[in-house]
């Protein structure tokens, strides 16, 4: 700093008392010094004005910021600048030296190059070994500034790592899968609980998701390196789905269609391959079958939701036909077309009926001309009426329909009478009444409306106790038929017979006549007491070889073919029927036996229908003593194949049979009632059984039940499986005892009848359409 010298008001006080004019060159005392410049021009020891220095900072130490010329010293100055910071007063050469990185005592050196450097002044460094700017908290130095290597940070808690210091982030890793969140973080040298170094995971909630993970299909960056599913080529397919051309954008996919595996549908694929016609959109699983458009709308592959489906109770029947109580409406019925018209009729019973003299049980058949479709009392609807002709002949308890016997194009009729007496007490009595485009009209006893009729001439044969038209048998075109009697001593004691007959387009004549020397063959049962030909013991059975001749099935449920009471079905194949012969059960072609001791198979037999869709018709056969773990007498229908191989020998039911359906519960005596049609006109036939001990789920005991199931059928199954069931209404009703099926309303369909005849009351259910 350049120095201020001032002139002192002092020196010239101090020089005021010389005479004005003397010389300004005088030196009154000699010194040497002027007058003018002297201090004390009288005292040789004063000379001129020295130079002080001002003490800017008041420590008593002056500096050389501030310089006076004085005679003497000024307030607050020094012959001497001897300080070296005037500004700071604690900065003099008396100072303490500290580290502040000034000269404190200013002797030339600062802080510790200064020798007299006061120590505890000194800062605290500590050894950065890894140089991440924090040192080893046990590896100090004392210094006024950090020595080589030494930082002025402690808190390194592995000095070796200069990845590790206290300003080291660590990430959350909340779903532990070892890498972090990178919004959530905090500062530590050493890593906090569930946190790491890492922070790229992506989704820290799901430990399958990170730059570890495995991408698969799920909407999610499993791997987190930006993209996900699809657009990720690292994506592991097997996670994705298969994807089907939906052409007709229903929804549903080309069941024969090829398919793509993605994870996200390709467009114009769904992930399904359901759809049975992918080129029509109101074919798929979601819709509602449309009865008869030709389309499997549901693609079920089967017509079931336009035929009878459901549970339904008989009040729910389309036709009820009902009659006088305790008369046994409907123990059996028959349809045909008796009249020609081309609709189907029906002939239903009331066998308990008296007739018009006033007899009582000599039982009614009632002839109601199709079309169907009124409910109401069969005495009412009825058309014509058939009588028996006396008290307890039980007229009408056995009857058959549905077949032509001369040819004419006119369904004709058989109505049994088995306890009629005209050849022998309880002989039993059968008439054959032709159909007529003239159509029948109000009541008649059966002896005036048949053209023939046959008898038993052997006390409690009980002829008639069985009665069917069976199709044509020998092959000439014209249907044949035959009945049965159970108690019949052919061969043995109540072994039973059935008796055949050939149809013929010269028509039968004359009543009574002597069954055992007017049948063309009288098939015996073998055994005592086997009751060949009881209550619905015959049946035809459709052509099962098709070779053109119808066939047909005759039952025994006495006999023991398979145990005591096992039950026995025999097929006869059709042949030309000779005349007169007698035979035996054994020269059958072939026989099916029950499994079991008192299974009771033959109770109900029918013709399936082609239940299978090859060319040939099947048998149905029912055992209603079959028991199961659920209880005994549950019952049992199998169902038997038709074929070009012939059955033969005798075959056991359980392991021959193509399908098994069991009853649900004990004392059901599921099999009774057996039949076969194709309900929904889809070329394949339906069965149908009943179970006439079924109690219903409300308590109702014995109300009966009839089961439907859509073919084709295969396998062992239970009653539970039903398409549809027909539920009786009343307390042992016997409904499903007996079962019938024809178009009764015209309409193309084949309509179901089953009576709950203890009831007395039949339900009509109308068939429904297919495909």
């Amino acid at each position: 700093m350049r120095q201020l010298t001032l002139i002192s008001l002092f020196a010239l006080i101090a020089c005021g008392d010389k005479d004005a004019d003397d010389s300004a060159s005088e030196d009154a005392d000699g010194d040497g010094v002027l007058v003018t410049d002297d201090c004390d021009d009288d005292d040789p020891a004063v000379g001129a004005a020295t130079a002080w220095y001002g003490d800017a900072d008041g420590d008593g130490y002056a500096g050389d910021n501030l310089v006076v010329d004085a005679c003497t010293a000024p307030s607050g100055f020094y012959d001497e600048a001897t300080d070296c910071d005037d500004l700071d007063d604690t900065i003099n050469p008396d100072g303490n030296e500290v580290c502040d990185g000034a000269d404190n005592d200013c002797d030339g050196l600062l802080d510790e190059d200064d020798d007299s450097v006061d120590p505890s002044s000194f800062s605290t460094f500590y050894a950065d070994s890894d140089s991440d700017g924090y040192g080893a908290d046990d590896a100090t130095a004392e210094a006024c500034s950090a020595p080589a290597g030494y930082v002025a940070e402690g808190g390194d808690c592995d000095d070796d790592d200069p990845d590790l210091n206290p300003e080291t982030i660590w990430y959350q890793d909340f779903d532990r899968d070892t890498y972090g969140a990178p919004e959530y973080f905090t500062q530590s040298c050493e890593q906090p609980d569930g946190y790491v170094a890492d922070s790229s995971d992506c989704d820290d909630l799901d430990a399958t998701t990170n730059p570890d993970g495995y991408e698969v299909c799920d909407g999610a960056d499993n791997d987190c390196d930006g993209l996900f599913d699809d657009d990720d080529d690292g994506v592991d397919l097997s996670t994705g789905t298969e994807w089907y051309i939906d052409l007709d954008g229903d929804g549903y996919g080309d069941a024969d269609g090829t398919s793509t595996l993605a994870c996200a549908a390709p467009s114009g694929t769904v992930d399904n391959n359901e759809d049975c016609n992918d080129a029509e959109v109101s074919a798929n699983p979601g819709e509602i079958e449309v009865c008869a458009d030709g389309i499997d709308n549901d693609c079920d592959g089967t017509a079931n939701e336009c035929g009878l489906n459901g549970h339904i109770s008989g009040s729910d029947a389309d036709v009820l036909l009902s009659g006088t109580a305790d008369d046994q409406v409907g123990f059996e019925a028959a349809i045909g077309d008796v009249d020609g018209d081309g609709s189907d009729d029906l002939l239903i019973s009331s066998y308990y009926q008296e007739n018009a003299n006033g007899d009582t049980y000599a039982g009614v058949t009632h002839l109601l001309y199709g079309p169907l479709t009124v409910s109401g009392d069969i005495n009412n609807l009825e058309a014509a009426g058939f009588e028996g002709d006396n008290g307890s002949d039980y007229s009408g308890k056995i009857m058959g329909s549905g077949g032509d016997v001369d040819g004419d194009g006119i369904d004709d009729m058989l109505i049994s009478a088995y306890q009629s007496d005209v050849g022998a007490s309880n002989g039993g009595e059968v008439f054959l009444i032709y159909g007529d485009s003239a159509r029948f009209s109000g009541r008649s006893l059966l002896s005036d409306a048949g053209a023939a009729s046959w008898a038993g001439y052997t006390s409690s044969d009980y002829v008639g106790l069985s009665a069917r038209i069976l199709g044509d048998l020998d092959g000439d075109g014209i249907d044949d038929f035959g009945f049965g009697g159970d108690s019949v001593d052919a061969i043995n004691s109540s072994g039973g017979a059935v008796y055949l007959f050939a149809g013929s387009s010269t028509r039968y004549s004359g009543l009574a006549m002597d069954a055992d020397t007017h049948a063309h063959l009288i098939i015996a049962g073998e055994a005592v007491s086997e009751y060949l030909g009881d209550y619905r013991g015959l049946a035809g059975a459709g052509d099962i070889d098709g070779d053109g001749f119808d066939d047909f099935l005759v039952g025994a449920t006495s006999n023991d073919g398979g145990g005591l009471s096992s039950g026995s079905v025999w097929i006869g194949y059709g042949m030309a029927l000779p005349s007169g012969f007698l035979i035996t059960t054994a020269d059958l072609d072939a026989q099916i036996y029950g499994s079991h001791s008192s299974d009771y198979l033959g109770d109900g037999i029918a013709s399936a229908g082609d239940a299978n869709g090859d060319g040939y018709d099947d048998i149905l056969a029912g055992a209603d003593g079959f028991d199961i773990s659920a209880g005994s007498s549950v019952g049992v229908v199998y169902l038997f194949l038709g074929g070009s191989a012939r059955w033969s020998g005798a075959n056991d039911a359980g392991s021959s049979a193509e399908a098994e359906i069991t009853g649900e519960k004990a004392s059901d005596y599921l099999g009774e009632g057996v039949a076969g049609a194709d309900m929904d006109n889809d070329g394949i036939s339906d069965l149908l059984m009943g179970a006439d001990g079924y109690d219903t789920a409300n308590g109702t005991s014995g109300a009966g039940i009839v089961y439907l199931f859509h073919g084709p059928v295969s396998g062992s199954f239970s009653v539970l499986d039903a398409d549809w069931a027909l539920e009786g209404e009343s307390s042992s009703s016997d409904l499903g005892q007996f079962l019938i099926t024809g178009d009764l309303n015209a309409d193309t369909y084949t309509d179901i009848l089953a009576p709950a005849y203890d009831a007395d009351i039949a339900y009509l259910v109308y068939g429904l359409p297919g495909l």
